[in-house]
């Protein structure tokens, strides 16, 4: 790993030099009523990524609950890692950080690399925040969550990834049921000491409302984030 150290009069900024950017989505290929609406989610994710120069070879996906594989995930990905972590008596936060903790250490990153984590059946509808994150010179990027106060999205933000990997063990060892993945990430960013935190008004995602998790009958909606 190559490091540039540039002085200021203002401060020291370090720029990595070798640091690359990673995309890694989380997927759940569920049995459930929507599971044919799902794949089509993650197929338009998938497709947008190669719009944006992302294409088969270039991002990652970590899968956690399909025990047959190969599935249609590597027809569009040439890096999936189907983990075996899936924990059902724990909630859907922590099997989500569990199960990315899994991937980022099969995967074997760079630490410094710039690592984009978006939940799968979500897409991004333009670069803008990709393009945030490939230049980015903090920790982390992340979006302030309009829906519950102090908190952060965590459908999309941006990491290197050794602080990535802290944050998973931390949240992993810390975790307390009856609060949400939101609400650890918050936690995590409030004891962590010299992390170099910014946010971003908005992060260009579509998310979709409905896509095989509880709802039957529910029509699909998406909204923008």
């Amino acid at each position: 790993m190559r490091v540039r150290v540039m002085l200021t009069l203002a401060c020291i900024i370090v720029i990595h030099i070798d640091a690359k950017t990673k995309i890694l989505l989380t997927a759940a290929l569920t049995d459930s009523y929507y599971s044919e609406l799902r794949k089509l989610q993650y197929i338009t994710s998938f497709q947008h990524l190669a719009n944006y120069g992302y294409g088969y070879h270039d991002f990652y996906i970590v899968e956690s609950l399909q025990k047959n594989e190969p599935t249609f995930l590597d027809s569009y990905c040439k890096n999936v890692l189907y983990s075996q972590l899936n924990n059902p008596d724990m909630p859907v936060g922590y099997n989500e950080i569990t199960t990315l903790l899994d991937a980022l250490y099969y995967f074997n990153f760079d630490p410094d690399d710039i690592i984009i984590k978006l939940t799968g059946r979500h897409s991004f509808y333009n670069n803008t925040f990709i393009k945030q994150a490939e230049n980015m010179t903090c920790d982390a990027l992340f979006r302030h969550c309009s829906k519950v106060q102090g908190t952060f999205y965590t459908v999309a933000f941006a990491m290197r990834c050794d602080r990535l990997i802290d944050m998973c063990e931390w949240i992993k060892n810390n975790f307390l049921k009856p609060m949400n993945l939101e609400h650890h990430v918050c936690l995590y960013c409030a004891q962590a000491k010299n992390l170099n935190l910014k946010f971003v008004n908005r992060l260009y995602v579509r998310c979709n409302t409905v896509g095989s998790l509880s709802w039957p009958g529910q029509s699909t909606s998406t909204y923008n984030l």
